[in-house]
């Protein structure tokens, strides 16, 4: 009868253990995740004339990864770099009116894997 309760107590003691260690561990971030509430986009004139152009900045990006704009609206996807400050900036025309977002992304590692994440986005009103 002390065997089956030695090796209960030690099951009892190992499930506290998982317990207690498991979430502190999950919620540890790898060393490549990175945060992707910093970065900034902006979209200027706005309003911005329609059939005329825009001029998109932002900063915060991660160094050394394109970023890849999509214009919702606007039709179109632009591919540009991130200098070394970690800014960025561009021109686009924009098309017929109407609310046009606009939004950044980078391919990252994160949560364990690579993906296309979102870094920022902006809505841009076209008249």
């Amino acid at each position: 009868m002390s065997y089956r309760i030695l090796i209960l107590a030690a099951i009892v003691a190992l499930l506290g253990a998982m317990l207690v260690t498991g979430p502190a561990l999950a919620g540890k971030p790898s060393a490549t995740t990175t945060d992707t509430g910093t970065a900034t986009l902006t979209a200027s004139p706005n309003p911005a004339p329609a059939y005329g152009s825009f001029h998109g900045e932002g900063c915060s990006y991660v160094v050394g990864k394109t970023l890849n704009v999509v214009v919702h609206g606007g039709g179109g996807t632009l591919w540009i770099g991130v200098d070394s400050s970690g800014c960025m900036s561009f021109d686009w025309p924009t098309a017929a009116p109407g609310s046009y977002l606009i939004e950044a992304f980078q391919h990252l590692r994160d949560h364990g894997k690579n993906q296309w994440v979102l870094m920022a986005s902006t809505t841009l009103l076209v008249q």
